[in-house]
């Protein structure tokens, strides 16, 4: 299937790599969800968990071969870009949903929009453009999982006109469609052991 869908999923495949990773490990990493699914899924005994597994590794191997690329060598940290980037997450976080511009985010920001860019390639080691989108996709994850909202909905709240133009978005940051994503979660959170109640199962009576 590698072979088939990309050459670059293929030559990752083939040989041992270690593919640093442009985020702390605090739980909110991107591809963290697909992680926790890809565990619930091969833990899980229900119909489809197989096939529901491989789609969700082969989302996650996608994201790696993106995250597969010379990592810039990291200057010195100083005061004045660490508080630039606090402050562009901080209007990522308040301005996602109306899908702010570049350029506007630079204007508001004081900069240009190339030293933007340099300062989150040099800080953060991502463009300025897929933080924004990791943003987006981060609240469509949530909202996906823990609300009833269908896709249309999700879209609309998100600032996406267009619902088909959301999940196509979706699935090109994931490698699943929204509904995919959904379901392998429900499917996941159905599956996962209740630990306090084995706990109190078996352990014995007082």
């Amino acid at each position: 299937m590698a072979r088939i869908l990309s050459s670059d999923l293929l030559a990752l495949m083939q040989r041992p790599a270690v593919v640093p990773l442009p985020w702390d490990a605090d739980g909110e990493e991107p591809i963290w969800p697909l992680i926790q699914l890809i565990q619930a899924e091969a833990h899980s005994q229900e119909r489809g968990n197989v096939a529901a597994g491989h789609a969700l590794l082969l989302a996650l191997l996608v994201h790696v071969v993106r995250l597969e690329q010379p990592v810039p060598i990291a200057r010195p940290a100083n005061g004045r870009r660490s508080q630039l980037l606090i402050q562009f997450r901080a209007l990522v976080d308040t301005h996602f949903r109306q899908h702010w511009p570049l350029g506007l985010y630079a204007e508001a920001l004081g900069i240009t929009p190339a030293t933007l860019g340099r300062a989150t390639r040099e800080g953060l080691g991502e463009s300025p453009t897929a933080i924004i989108n990791e943003r987006v996709v981060r609240e469509a994850q949530r909202q996906l999982a823990y609300t009833t909202l269908d896709i249309q909905q999700i879209a609309r709240d998100l600032g996406f006109d267009d619902a088909a133009y959301f999940s196509r978005f979706f699935r090109k940051q994931t490698g699943l469609k929204p509904s995919e994503f959904r379901s392998a979660f429900r499917n996941a959170e159905t599956n996962q052991p209740n630990s306090q109640h084995t706990q109190a199962k078996d352990s014995p009576e007082s």
